[in-house]
């Protein structure tokens, strides 16, 4: 991951997933850029973004929690998780509390609803290292 490349939370939580099962370890460098990027996914409302000036999404708290988680579990420490929850609830649940969306105006999905619980259940210590490195969130 170079500075001047687009990254992109949802590619970085796949690769991060796919060497773990393989047993392939990052370098302290490589561990080190993926780390950086990650902690700072977080955004002022709570959310997470998938890069860098976006606004946050839903779904990105599955990606960026579950690749943090993956990578150095005792970061997931440095997400403010009552913000995070905050977010979860304000933010992804329409006014009726069927389902969960990506964001205001968009109406619910259970791509959505499966990956904001999935964020939730992983800042909430309420999966292991084996259902998140294999996509297990529901």
């Amino acid at each position: 991951m170079q500075p001047i490349q687009q990254n992109s939370a949802e590619y970085t939580y796949c690769a991060l997933a796919a060497l773990k099962i393989l047993n392939v370890e990052l370098n302290a460098e490589e561990k080190s850029l993926h780390l950086h990027y990650l902690v700072n996914r977080q955004t002022k409302w709570g959310g997470f973004n998938g890069r860098q000036y976006k606004d946050p999404e839903g779904c990105y708290s599955w990606w960026v929690l579950g690749a943090l988680h993956i990578l150095d579990k005792d970061k997931l420490k440095q997400v403010n998780r009552d913000l995070f929850n905050k977010f979860a609830i304000n933010y992804c649940q329409p006014a009726d509390g069927c389902g969960l969306r990506n964001k205001p105006g968009v109406e619910p999905d259970s791509y959505h609803t499966a990956y904001v619980l999935g964020g939730w259940s992983i800042i909430n210590e309420a999966l292991d290292d084996e259902e998140v490195c294999l996509g297990i969130c529901m």
